[in-house]
């Protein structure tokens, strides 16, 4: 995919300032970003969550729409969720929906408290709508990607994937 977002995504996020700031001079003299492969999760979000923009206008539209709505709110992931899938080309074909979950071994949830990615508000509506058949553990620190962040998080993904031992309800991991 070609994409200058994706560019730029991708570069800021090792960080390699001088490749990013290469390809700015690049596309700024007319040669096409570079071909970035995005991951899996970006094709599965896209496939799955329908964004009713058609076009960069309609975006840059909700951009200013949610900057006169909180001038001190930094850019938001569900707006860049939305860009990242414009001009996706196929249909949405799993729509957000109640989860239907029939298990005998309950799923594991672990979030954290101050996720910039998966908000912990979704993370306590997915574990509600699971019931019985999900357990939300919350980690109390910042950051998308939480098993690795503490010994308690490793320890309680480790005990559900090895034993498939639940924590207790409620279960909290202190931030690091």
């Amino acid at each position: 995919m070609r994409a200058v977002w994706a560019v730029a995504l991708k570069l800021l996020a090792d960080p390699r300032w001088p490749d990013l700031a290469a390809d700015v001079r690049d596309m700024e003299a007319g040669t096409p970003p570079p071909e970035v492969k995005l991951p899996l999760s970006v094709a599965a979000f896209c496939a799955d969550w329908p964004a009713p923009v058609r076009d960069y206008t309609e975006y840059a539209g909700l951009v200013r729409e949610a900057t006169a709505a909180g001038p001190d709110i930094r850019y938001g992931s569900g707006l860049l969720a939305v860009q990242t899938c414009l001009g996706w080309p196929s249909p949405v074909r799993n729509p957000p929906h109640v989860p239907q979950v029939r298990t005998r071994t309950p799923l594991l949830l672990l979030n954290a408290l101050h996720d910039p990615r998966t908000g912990y508000n979704w993370a306590t509506t997915i574990a509600r709508q699971l019931g019985r058949h999900g357990r939300l553990v919350t980690y109390e620190g910042w950051g998308h990607g939480t098993y690795q962040r503490t010994d308690c998080t490793k320890a309680v993904v480790d005990r559900y994937l090895v034993d498939l031992t639940l924590p207790a309800p409620g279960a909290r991991c202190p931030a690091a």
